[in-house]
């Protein structure tokens, strides 16, 4: 009886493990494509205050950078993907190579949201990380960009 119990279970699980693959698979565009470039990585999550959807074209993207270079600002680390009708906050995962980190630096990680080519969302404060005592995360709340005709 317990054999039987937990050989269903354990098929369940496989089941389970299988059908998420395949949600994976089919619907890998909606989702965040973490980069696999560096051995090091900034997590977090990207938010705004106001209720309000994103269309599902939106791009949201998010930038590691030495704020100690020139303008522009050097992007040390960098990953995009589309809002797909989520919602927030998003989670990401913004991978570096950490020889690429100077200790004497300071890094920013900084976040957009773009529709059509025009910035909607925005940082719009100073996120400090790996550097000088700096986390490794980030979660990143945008502002709403008053539109070039306001």
């Amino acid at each position: 009886m317990f054999r039987n119990r937990l050989a269903v279970w354990v098929t369940l699980l496989v089941l389970v493990a299988l059908a998420a693959i395949v949600f994976l698979q089919v619907n890998s565009d909606s989702l965040p494509v973490f980069s696999t470039d560096g051995d090091a990585s900034i997590i977090g999550s990207v938010s705004y205050v106001e209720k309000e959807a994103l269309a599902p074209n939106a791009l949201i993207t998010i930038d590691l950078v030495d704020a100690s270079g020139g303008d522009p600002l050097p992007v040390i680390g960098e990953r995009s993907f589309k809002a797909a009708g989520k919602v927030v906050p998003f989670p990401f995962q913004v991978k570096y190579a950490s020889s690429a980190i100077d200790p004497g630096h300071t890094y920013l990680m900084r976040a957009t949201v773009t529709l059509d080519g025009e910035v909607i969302f925005a940082t719009d404060r100073k996120y400090p990380v790996i550097t000088g005592g700096n986390p490794s995360t980030a979660d990143l709340v945008l502002k709403k960009v008053a539109s070039a005709g306001q």
